[in-house]
């Protein structure tokens, strides 16, 4: 399992930021990058993947199973985590987890983990070839999920 991890803490509470969460994708967006968003979901489509066909049943609730653009939502336990599973073409499997703690101040902190389970030697090879993109897209995402709570992120970090 190869992963990338970035990270963000802010003042917002962890339901406000938990809140953020739930609203991403359909009409809302992706926050950060949202014309990168839109351009793998066009690949997707143009490769016989969902793009955002899919896109919500509601703006800002969700269920287990639900839709989340080209995501499924296979895990969500408000306010703690929300996992997304990938319905994209790619060579394996990916998710993308959130994980929402409150500080000792009584904050939040967003982890935030894109998870892939290559396929092969080729799965490896797309991981690796879209590394610095996801790394843009992936990491601004965390900050602007703790902005979108209402406040700016007071140590966003990132590491693998």
């Amino acid at each position: 399992m190869l992963r990338m991890v970035h990270t963000a803490e802010s003042q917002a509470e962890p339901e406000a930021l938990f809140r953020t969460l739930t609203s991403l994708g359909g009409e809302r967006g992706w926050l950060a990058h949202n014309w990168a968003w839109h351009i793998r979901a066009a690949v997707d489509l143009m490769i016989g993947g969902p793009g955002f066909k899919a896109g919500r049943k509601h703006p800002t609730n969700l269920a287990v199973s639900d839709p989340v653009d080209c995501w499924v939502v296979e895990e969500i336990r408000p306010p703690e985590r929300l996992r997304l599973q990938s319905k994209m073409k790619m060579p394996g499997e990916g998710w993308l987890d959130f994980r929402v703690a409150r500080t000792p101040t009584g904050g939040s902190r967003l982890v935030q983990m894109a998870l892939f389970h290559p396929s092969g030697l080729f799965g490896r090879l797309y991981w690796f070839g879209l590394y610095l993109p996801h790394r843009m897209v992936l990491g601004g995402l965390a900050g602007e999920l703790v902005r979108a709570a209402g406040f700016e992120p007071a140590t966003p970090s990132s590491g693998d």
